[in-house]
């Protein structure tokens, strides 16, 4: 259990510190700019050299950072909201309450590749850009990309949506759009922790589970998948980082230029996510049939569209996402 909970942290810490360590956050003061990090081991998790580096690393740039380690995503949320911090770091889907737009970038089906995922990314840096950044007193500083997921399955002959039903799903709680997408495909969810999205997969515990290729090897998803198991090629969404900064507390221009050095930091994330994906033995991928692939597809079609009604969505992100496929697929029946 302890080494896979530091792999999760480490994990966690690589995507958020590769991204910001390219990143410049700049001030003219030297005030100290509180940080809560987001560490599943606190202060003693393998993250605390990388980030001390980056606290070394920021002085040249006039900016002084301290630092508060949480193990728990949804404190780090209680001290920033308190107002402890004025900087946090979140997966996307957390990240909502302070962006709906920015938060939406992981809707289902909504970005088929990294390499529309890196369009995205670096549309949303450029200063025209700049007010759909700032909600109230948040700003997003930055968006980075933590990777395609991936069904894991226990038995890679579920490839078609009747094969699905009634099969275990393990999920983090507080996903608000992930009750809506297993009803519509009759799976039983699993409301899990962090490490046990993982831990429960591998102790044949629940069937399924969702999750970036960076995990296969650190968190021995082989154990899961053995002997009849697999790793669905398709990625269903694309998860993200966000740093969320309370903007008043940080110099005119922090943002803009913050957002400018994470999206630079696309392609050396990328090649570390490709790097993870070679790790993966060819026996345990598979291919949805393109009939499964259509009716996925249109799954997730009316799926984001009802979730926006519900308010879960942002339309005004959906309609980018949807521009930027329709670049790539202009045949799409959407596109027209």
């Amino acid at each position: 259990m302890s080494n896979i909970i530091k792999c999760i942290s480490f994990f966690i810490s690589a995507i958020i510190l590769s991204s910001l360590l390219v990143g410049n956050v700049y001030s003219s003061e030297s005030e100290p700019i509180n940080w809560c990090v987001f560490d599943v081991l606190g202060a003693s998790g393998p993250s605390k050299q990388m980030v001390d580096d980056y606290k070394v690393r920021a002085l040249r740039w006039g900016l002084v950072l301290k630092t508060e380690y949480y193990s728990d995503e949804q404190d780090a949320i209680f001290h920033f909201e308190s107002g402890d911090c004025d900087l946090v770091n979140l997966p996307d889907f957390r990240a909502r309450k302070y962006n709906h737009f920015t938060g939406s970038i992981n809707a289902v089906g909504a970005i088929p590749s990294y390499q529309h995922l890196g369009t995205v990314i670096r549309t949303l840096a450029k200063t025209e850009a700049q007010s759909l950044m700032i909600n109230d007193e948040y700003e997003v500083y930055g968006i980075s990309l933590v990777g395609g997921m991936h069904s894991f399955l226990s038995d890679r002959s579920w490839v078609t949506p009747e094969s699905l039903v009634g099969k275990r799903i393990s999920i983090l709680e507080g996903v608000e759009e992930s009750d809506y997408l297993n009803k519509q495909s009759g799976l039983i969810e699993v409301v899990s922790g962090l490490s046990e999205v993982f831990t429960n997969f591998n102790n044949k515990l629940v069937d399924i589970t969702v999750a970036p290729l960076i995990v296969y090897e650190g968190l021995e998803m082989y154990k899961g998948l053995e002997p009849n198991g697999g790793i669905s090629r398709y990625p269903f969404a694309m998860s993200t980082m966000q740093l969320i900064a309370r903007w008043e507390k940080f110099p005119e221009g922090t943002g803009q230029k913050s957002r400018e050095h994470v999206a630079d930091s696309y392609d050396s994330i990328m090649r570390t996510i490709k790097s993870y994906e070679a790790l993966i033995p060819d026996k345990y991928w598979f291919d949805i049939p393109i009939e499964g692939f259509y009716h996925w597809d249109n799954v997730f079609s009316r799926s984001r569209r009802e979730l926006t009604e519900q308010g879960i969505y942002n339309a005004k992100m959906l309609k980018l996402l949807r521009k930027v496929r329709c670049q790539s697929y202009p045949d799409r029946a959407e596109c027209h």
